[in-house]
């Protein structure tokens, strides 16, 4: 199974998932700015074209980067899927704005965001290989 996931500052909280999904011999991908990445695996950095505006207002700041982020993080996900890599199923941490463009820029399979840390890692594995069937399980 083909696995992206997608995370400012990869693996950060993934980091126990995506090497177990590594070892159970699924293809796993990763789109980030920074962070280590993994040992063996393959991440594609991006770099947001700017920063948020200093004439903005301050309450809109905030959202203004995420949507910056979104955009960065669509164009790499654009060149990832050209290359040739679609997946199955794609994880992304919604709190940074990463995932805003993600299924609409690079025609994903599925952006799903779910709360994994607050589930163990059989359950983590268990709902990433359900959701590459199509079906939905609950937290």
């Amino acid at each position: 199974m083909n696995i992206l996931f997608v995370h400012q500052n990869f693996p950060g909280q993934f980091r126990h998932l995506a090497p177990h999904l590594q070892r159970l011999g699924h293809q796993v991908q990763a789109l980030g700015i920074g962070g280590p990445g993994l040992p063996g695996g393959n991440m594609r950095r991006y770099k947001p074209r700017r920063l948020s505006s200093d004439s903005i207002h301050p309450w809109v700041r905030e959202f203004e980067i995420k949507v910056i982020r979104g955009d960065a993080c669509a164009h790499a996900a654009r060149a990832l899927n050209t290359s040739g890599f679609r997946p199955d199923v794609t994880i992304a941490n919604p709190g940074w704005g990463e995932s805003i463009y993600l299924k609409q820029a690079a025609r994903l399979v599925a952006v799903e965001r779910y709360d994994l840390e607050t589930v163990c890692l059989p359950k983590q594995v268990q709902l990433v290989e359900s959701l590459a069937d199509g079906a939905q399980m609950k937290n």
